[in-house]
């Protein structure tokens, strides 16, 4: 995306650090970071950009929103949006999210709810 390349290249300027400094720092693969910083369509995984936040010391909040996810929006999202963000946003949940599509719409709801709990009490900014 290219709010997160820029915020990324911008920190790197500020630090004088090169790729290779952010990959070492961070855990992030130096292809994983030139594909974030070259591919504006690219959307990282959840756990790249909490990575990217720890190394950089910038809020995980502001990562998301560079990549586009709106999380003051006040409009609910219905459960197949959610479902969509959350295996965009961490792909290895898809053996949980295909039984979660069969529940019925109270217990989805549910188990998204809790989720999203879990979610906020972890990347708490």
């Amino acid at each position: 995306m290219l709010g997160l390349s820029i915020i990324l290249d911008t920190e790197l300027q500020k630090r004088g650090w090169r790729r290779s400094m952010l990959a070492a720092e961070s855990g992030v693969s130096e292809p994983t970071l030139s594909r974030i910083m070259n591919d504006v369509a690219y959307i990282p995984e959840l756990k790249t950009m909490a990575a990217l936040s720890k190394a950089l010391e910038l809020p995980l909040r502001r990562l998301l929103e560079a990549c586009g996810f709106d999380l003051d929006t006040t409009t609910p999202l219905d459960d197949s949006q959610r479902v969509h963000l959350l295996m965009t946003a961490v792909p290895e949940l898809y053996t949980f999210l295909v039984p979660l599509a069969q529940l019925s719409p109270d217990d989805r709801q549910s188990v998204i709810t809790f989720a999203e709990m879990l979610a906020q009490k972890h990347f708490k900014t």
